[in-house]
């Protein structure tokens, strides 16, 4: 019983000891406009591809509780 008591106490202090410490690096400011590595990012086919299998999922489960009844 003892034993687990320090466990949860030394992992709460690790944790709380190291929350400072931890903080992401800012991420580096944005290339001026105009660059060539300043391009627009194609999203509109991983929201399609997001958006069947969305539907594929709910297809599958609807027919699951179809069977349940």
């Amino acid at each position: 019983m003892k034993r687990s008591y320090f466990i949860r106490f030394f992992l709460i202090a690790a944790l709380v000891v190291t929350a400072g410490v931890l903080y992401a690096q800012a991420p580096p400011p944005p290339p001026p406009r105009g660059q060539p590595g300043d391009q627009p990012v194609p999203v509109g086919s991983g929201l399609a591809i997001l958006a069947a299998l969305g539907a594929g999922y709910a297809a599958i489960t609807w027919r699951r509780a179809q069977k349940k009844n």
